[in-house]
């Protein structure tokens, strides 16, 4: 693993309140226990982790120990206040916080302010960094219209993947087609990431993941380190 990767992608995330998870339409038990172990460990750090694209564990065995993936929560969105001001301009804007409440206080110019030329939206998506794993080519994604594809000009993005055929379209790719899986890669990038050790609980979740994806650890994707 190349270790201005491991750097560039302390950087991203360090910086970064707001964090997505994006993974692949089809999601097998090795993705699961990726995204499930990267969500826990980033939402320790103090940082909000929502998915981009929720995956469906339905079929995977032992579903409840997919706790964040089981009730994943989405990124949040900013919340606009909107004032048409076509008849009725607006001299003056300012909020006051109370201890339940915000009050957005608007001061009328020549004519009286009313509630119906006041109206509600949602605004962009709130993401720092984005997070995709086991996806080649994220542009598979156009067509779906699952969410906003502006993110991806916006959010600068960490690239997981072993597939060869990964066509590096992160800011950060960390593409490894000698691991035995998704969660291999994964524990070698939280690892390199905190340089600490994980809990038994996420170790469990990878192993979990490493023996679906390898069958139980059959030649000849696995070697020594896999092991």
């Amino acid at each position: 693993m190349n270790p201005e990767d491991i750097q560039k992608s302390i950087q991203l995330l360090e910086k970064s309140e707001h964090v997505a998870l994006i993974l692949p339409p089809e999601t097998n038990a090795d993705c699961c226990a990726s995204a499930e172990t990267i969500a826990k460990t980033l939402s320790s750090k103090n940082k909000r982790v929502g998915f981009l694209t929720p995956p469906n564990t339905e079929t995977m065995p032992r579903p409840e120990i997919y706790g964040m993936l089981q009730k994943p929560s989405f990124l949040l969105k900013e919340f606009i206040i909107s004032l048409d001001t076509t008849h009725a301009p607006a001299s003056e804007l300012r909020y006051e916080r109370e201890e339940e409440r915000i009050d957005i206080i608007l001061s009328p110019k020549t004519k009286a302010l009313s509630s119906d030329m006041v109206s509600f939206r949602e605004g962009k998506t709130l993401c720092d960094c984005i997070i995709s794993l086991g996806i080649s080519d994220i542009d598979l994604f156009d067509s779906l219209h699952i969410f906003d594809p502006s993110l991806f000009t916006e959010a600068p993005l960490i690239n997981l993947d072993i597939q060869n055929k990964n066509i590096r379209y992160g800011e950060v790719n960390i593409i490894t087609p000698d691991k035995s899986s998704l969660s291999e890669l994964t524990y070698e990038f939280l690892v390199a990431l905190y340089k600490e050790p994980l809990s038994a609980e996420y170790a469990t979740l990878l192993l979990s993941g490493i023996i679906e994806q390898t069958d139980g650890f059959k030649p000849p994707r696995t070697n020594a380190d896999t092991l």
